[in-house]
């Protein structure tokens, strides 16, 4: 391969980093896919290039391949220790499997090369927050603003930890930010409506645009509150969440799917609510979705005659899940889950994992779990959700079904506690079993078998 090649390559791998920064929709997977396939070519013709084994294994840990992201970018480093991109990255990385210490290091070496670094900053301040060392985040998170005003990251960061604290007001005004950090958000707008920015809505029709699943989920009270100072909602779904957000809104609120046509005065991301509300962690609004009556008669059967009826769901989950607990993979938690605390015949268990299974003590719902409307029928009849950080957790959550949600020791601000023990600020009935990240996964359901005895005695 030419030089000449080799460097029309290089260009089209840079421009390919940005598209997949920007962008934040289905298309994204495969400007990764791309992207990877680019610098994979590249390597082959310059096996030491330093930079281009960073954005590989960059590109490898945002498909959450985290050992293989993990040992490219240490190629990276081996021959550029100096290299700050690549020390950032491998410090985000090490933050998201839990590896907070090993960050902080990583982070700190970056700032020895270049002390300016906002993004080694931003990486110790995030360190910082998982050690509930909120202090200290706080202020290298003003540091950064204090030199630029303008940075995104440090915004977003600032925005976190201060939904961490409940400090809900700075928290979302700071979210705003997430717009020029993340400008796909606003690229999934509809074009040619205004953004509405707290304008009086008496007589107003307001499109409310989703982000994430579970912020649909989450935010659906907020969707309520709007309707009541406007003429009418339209409330844009993803598809799996239309009919469940149908049958929970009020008449005035149109539930529409992503590419429905709509027109309307002002437009307005669901997260950005809470901002022009002046949201507070003491006025936060109550909702609770409630299930489908004809779905919850046709999934009955399932639950005749069962008592002591436990769900649970370990699948991929949110910012505080355990994605892995000292790197157990999901599979293997799972089947220590089933060894050690689903396997009696004092309680019914129902699966509501992705993954089919096959158990005389287990009920598989795998197959209700893709369509929301079926999922919040089928967890309507339990008496009790176990489950990672995710959207299956997030409905049961939202149904007041009673859930006990397994996270980092450092949650997410979604899973922010109120002023009970485990309790949970967004979701009255929810508990938080919070997991150090030395726990073993045996003393996790250890911890569950006895939660349960202790409820069901």
């Amino acid at each position: 391969m030419m030089n000449e090649e080799v460097s029309k390559l290089k260009n089209k791998l840079s421009n390919l980093m940005d598209d997949i920064k920007r962008e934040n929709s289905d298309l994204r997977p495969k400007l990764i896919r791309e992207a990877t396939k680019i610098a994979e070519d590249i390597l082959k013709q310059e096996p030491l290039s330093a930079d281009i084994f960073s954005d590989l294994g960059f590109l490898y840990f945002l498909s959450k391949n985290y050992n293989h992201a993990s040992m490219l970018i240490s190629k990276s480093l081996s021959i550029n220790s100096n290299n700050v991109l690549a020390l950032n990255r491998l410090a985000l990385l090490k933050n998201a499997v839990g590896d907070f210490k090993q960050s902080m290091k990583l982070t700190e070496k970056a700032l020895e090369i270049d002390k300016n670094s906002s993004i080694a900053k931003c990486n110790l301040a995030i360190s910082y927050r998982y050690l509930n060392e909120e202090n200290k985040a706080l202020k290298l998170v003003k540091e950064v603003l204090r030199d630029d005003t303008t940075n995104a990251l440090a915004h977003y960061t600032y925005a976190q930890i201060s939904l961490g604290k409940k400090d809900f007001l700075t928290g979302f005004k700071e979210l705003e930010w997430r717009k020029k950090e993340f400008s796909s958000i606003v690229e999934n707008m509809v074009k040619e409506i205004p953004f509405w920015n707290g304008e009086d809505l008496c007589d107003k029709t307001i499109i409310i645009n989703p982000e994430r699943e579970i912020d649909v989920i989450m935010f659906a009270r907020f969707v309520i509150e709007i309707s009541k100072k406007s003429k009418q909602v339209i409330f844009r779904c993803f598809e799996n969440l239309y009919k469940l957000m149908k049958t929970n809104m009020p008449s005035n609120v149109k539930v529409v799917k992503m590419r429905d046509n709509v027109a309307a005065d002002f437009q307005v991301m669901i997260l950005s609510i809470p901002y022009f509300l002046k949201t507070t962690s003491e006025n936060l609004p109550t909702f609770h979705i409630k299930p489908n009556v004809k779905e919850m008669e046709k999934t009955k059967y399932l639950f005749d005659g069962k008592v002591n009826k436990i769900g649970f769901c370990f699948s991929k989950g949110g910012e505080g899940s355990i994605r892995s607990i000292n790197e157990i993979e999901k599979k293997q938690a799972f089947e220590m889950a089933y060894k050690q605390a689903f396997d009696s015949d004092k309680y019914s268990f129902f699966s509501l994992n992705h993954e089919e299974i096959s158990s005389k003590n287990i009920t598989d719902l795998s197959n209700f779990i893709y369509e929301y409307d079926k999922l919040a029928s089928v967890i309507s009849h339990l008496d009790l959700l176990i489950s990672f950080d995710n959207s299956v957790a997030h409905i049961a959550s939202s149904m007041n079904k009673e859930t006990w949600i397994l996270t980092k020791k450092m949650s997410g601000w979604r899973l922010v506690e109120n002023n009970k023990k485990d309790g949970c600020l967004w979701y009255p009935n929810t508990k938080i079993i919070k997991i150090d990240d030395n726990t073993s996964i045996e003393s996790v359901f250890d911890k569950i078998n006895y939660m349960i005895e202790k409820k069901f005695q």
